[in-house]
C-alpha cells in the first residue's frame, strides 16, 4: 500500500546514487567487510538552505545474485543517513539491507537552516561470507540510489516549519491524502 503525501508541483526531483564496497580479506580475513573507511560520511547532496527535502524512494542493488547476498549475510549491512554539520540522523535507526529493494518507500522530511550542509551516507556495518559461488569476487558493491524531491514553495516551507510534529531533524509536515500529490 503506497504512502500518501502532499508536494507542490514545482518540487524538483533529484536522484542520488552511491556505492559501497566490501572487498575480501579487507579489513577482516576471510570475508567481505563493509567496515572501511570509505563507506563512511559519503557524500550524497549538497542541502540549500531553507529547502524542505523529502526522501521518497530508496534502492539498492548490488553486483552479485540477490540469493548469493542473503545466503552470505554474516553481520546485516546497516545504512545511516545524516547530516555532516549537525551530525544529525535522518531516519532515527539504521535501514538493515536483507534484501535488494526496488523503490522501496522511505518518507522522510527534512530541513536545515545551515549554509552549505551536506547529506551523508554511511554503509560501515555488515560482513558477508565467502561461499563457493563468491570465489572469484574480490569485491561485494552495494548500490544505492534515492528519489528525493526538494521544495522550494515558501508557503509549503514555513507552514512545514509551524508543524507541531517533529523529528529528529526539524520539524516534519504531516502526511496527506493519497499516492504522490502535486498542489499549486
Amino acid at each position: 500500500m503506497p504512502i500518501n503525501y502532499t508536494i507542490p508541483k514545482a518540487a524538483q526531483w533529484q536522484q542520488t546514487a552511491n556505492s559501497f564496497t566490501a572487498t575480501f580479506n579487507n579489513p577482516t580475513l576471510g570475508v567481505y567487510d563493509f567496515n572501511t573507511a570509505a563507506n563512511v560520511d559519503r557524500f550524497v547532496l549538497a542541502l540549500q538552505q531553507n529547502r524542505i527535502y523529502l526522501i521518497a524512494r530508496l534502492s539498492i542493488g548490488g553486483n552479485i545474485p540477490q540469493e548469493e547476498f542473503l545466503g552470505n549475510i554474516a553481520t546485516v549491512p546497516l545504512l545511516r543517513l545524516k547530516f555532516v554539520k549537525e551530525s544529525q540522523r535522518i531516519y532515527p535507526l539504521p535501514i538493515p539491507i536483507m534484501q535488494y529493494y526496488d523503490g522501496l518507500e522511505s518518507l522522510a522530511w527534512f530541513w536545515s537552516d545551515k549554509a552549505g550542509e551536506q547529506l551523508v551516507a554511511s554503509l560501515n556495518v555488515g560482513v558477508l561470507n565467502q561461499d563457493a559461488f563468491l570465489i572469484g569476487y574480490s569485491e561485494i558493491k552495494l548500490n544505492v540510489t534515492m528519489n528525493i524531491f526538494e521544495i522550494s514553495d515558501n508557503g509549503f516551507v514555513q507552514d512545514f516549519k509551524k508543524s507541531d510534529v517533529k523529528t529528529t531533524i526539524g520539524k516534519q509536515n504531516q502526511v496527506r491524502s493519497s499516492n504522490l500529490v502535486f498542489v499549486d
